[in-house]
């Protein structure tokens, strides 16, 4: 088998230090010069697990182990030498084929390097045309996107003038030709044709490697135009089966959180970010591939992929699910959260706000529940032939699983549901009892107090007024009574063992949820303080009457 070269080795040593590999599967902590943690070869509860970047190597103490990246890689997976080499290069953006060996010669070197400029300077040709632009400024506008997202997302604007691009791109020394290789110019089959910029008259946004490289661009066009999103042709750079967008800035919170998030656009994930999500990505016009899936494995055990509200998001979460489960494990995961109908990530955060998006990503479903769920669609009874070939699909449907415990894991679940079909069902809601005794609360003060616990700020706003407030449920008054001994004494409104409470006061929220519940709108929820001081007058107007009469 031909050797690794060593110009590979050092070019993925050059892109990535040590604490950026160990730390995707270690919590790092800043140790002077150096990071130490628990050692993950061992259980101890004193770390001797240190890292040095500027020497290149890890040490455990506790176990004697040491050695660069690719030793803690090939430790950590069980993978071998070429195997660690692989995945390593695939973080660093270094383009190695599959038996280890480098595919890039000393004249590919150059020309890889010369496709990046041209790609850079196409990058600074369109962020340029942004400034110019009203149009794609009062585009972004309208999406409520921010000065200071744009700037960070590198977000462009290709004019609609056929050769703009061509002509900048000369002015800087590269040629059409240099353009048609990284797919920033049509490549017309007739030769007499001419050649035009590929992307015209759309808000483009860069697409960069793990690195951090521009390896291709995303135009999404303007109202009415068609198709609504384009992405740059498939280059020796640009592969859009194995590259997301986003990565580069995501894979460092994708490390830490442990989750990688995935949505359909790019616009998505500019809102998402916006709303301070940032493991974010996004496939590039495909469907969710297995080399995606194991590009984010790789940095954290968990994808939670995120469904727009209509049926082309739940047939595309589907053909995820279907994509993933021959390689779910413990280490392994992937689970879906499905936004509400007719809406998608972008328009979620823009009508309710970071709140409404991670009640979304809260109420994920694991893997299990949704195997369940298209398994219902299929078979909606609950007869006996219904129990017989629900058991029948799931053994069929689960035989693609590859690692044993998990296949028996969720043979077992989903056999269990299955069998359950049919029998005496549980009593849905609350008892008799309980709905005999449960504390009675009024919507709107119900809302009042869970805004407040979901934005401070409201009670910093309108202490007075809300310490002034008459609430007529006791469960109410009694948390209203705990928020301003709390905001008094310099605390958050909420401090305590009140989880009770509060699931009460969350029961009686009134739906739809008012604005100032799902986002900050102190103007709602002033008007909401006023309309409930009001009623709470009229309370007070009705019993003095009747105590006079």
């Amino acid at each position: 088998m031909p050797r690794i070269t060593p110009d590979t080795i050092e070019r993925i040593k050059e892109r990535l230090t040590v604490s950026q590999v160990v730390g995707q599967r270690v919590q790092l902590r800043r140790a002077g010069r150096e990071w130490r943690a628990l050692s993950p070869f061992t259980k101890e509860k004193t770390p001797s697990f240190f890292v040095n970047d500027q020497k290149g190597f890890w040490h455990c103490f506790s176990s004697g182990k040491h050695g660069n990246i690719f030793d803690f890689e090939m430790e950590l997976s069980g993978c071998t030498f070429p195997e660690a080499v692989e995945r390593l290069a695939a973080d660093a953006g270094v383009d190695v084929t599959r038996d280890g060996v480098s595919r890039e010669t000393a004249e590919s070197k150059v020309a890889r390097a010369s496709a990046i400029e041209v790609l850079e300077c196409a990058q600074a040709f369109f962020v340029d045309q942004f400034r110019r632009s009203e149009e794609a400024i009062a585009f972004v506008r309208r999406r409520d996107l921010r000065r200071r997202i744009v700037g960070q997302l590198g977000i462009g604007w290709a004019p609609d003038g056929g050769r703009a691009l061509l002509e900048h791109l000369a002015d800087h020394g590269f040629s059409t030709a240099d353009a048609v290789a990284v797919g920033l110019a049509t490549d017309p089959e007739d030769p007499t044709a001419p050649k035009r910029d590929f992307f015209r008259r759309r808000i483009t946004f860069p697409i960069r490697n793990r690195a951090g490289e521009v390896i291709s661009f995303g135009g999404r066009a303007m109202e009415g135009g068609q198709p609504k999103y384009l992405n740059g042709r498939e280059t020796p750079l640009f592969d859009k089966g194995r590259n997301l967008y986003n990565i580069d800035r995501a894979r460092a919170e994708i490390a830490r959180s442990g989750v990688a998030i995935v949505v359909e656009g790019y616009i998505d994930v500019a809102s998402c970010v916006q709303a301070g999500i940032e493991n974010i990505v996004a496939p590039l016009g495909t469907a969710m591939t297995v080399e995606h899936l194991h590009a984010l494995w790789r940095a954290a055990p968990m994808v939670l992929y995120m469904a727009d509200g209509d049926d082309a998001g739940s047939r595309a979460a589907d053909r995820t699910l279907e994509t993933a489960l021959p390689w779910i494990s413990g280490d392994r995961r992937i689970a879906f959260a499905v936004m509400p109908a007719g809406t998608d990530p972008d328009t979620l955060v823009r009508s309710a706000g970071t709140n409404g998006i991670r009640s979304v990503l809260r109420s994920a479903q694991p893997t299990v529940d949704r195997l369940w769920q298209i398994l219902r669609k299929e078979t909606p009874g609950d007869g006996p032939e219904d129990r017989a070939k629900l058991e029948t699909e799931i053994r069929s449907r689960l035989e693609v699983v590859g690692e044993p415990a998990m296949r028996r894991a969720f043979t077992d679940e989903l056999g269990r549901r299955a069998r359950r079909l049919g029998m005496a069902r549980p009593q849905l809601g609350p008892s008799e009892i309980e709905r005999r005794f449960r504390p009675t609360v009024p919507p709107r003060e119900a809302a009042l107090i869970i805004a407040i616990i979901e934005h401070p700020e409201y009670l910093e706003a309108e202490l007075e007024r809300f310490s002034a407030l008459r609430l007529a449920a006791p469960i109410a008054q009694a948390v209203q009574e705990r928020m301003i001994t709390n905001a008094s004494a310099g605390n958050a409104p909420i401090a305590g063992p009140e989880e009770r409470d509060i699931a009460i006061l969350r029961q009686a929220l009134p739906q739809p949820l008012p604005s100032f519940v799902l986002r900050l709108d102190l103007q709602a929820f002033q008007a909401a303080m006023s309309l409930s001081a009001a009623q709470s007058s009229r309370r007070t107007l009705r019993a003095s009457f009747h105590a006079s009469s």
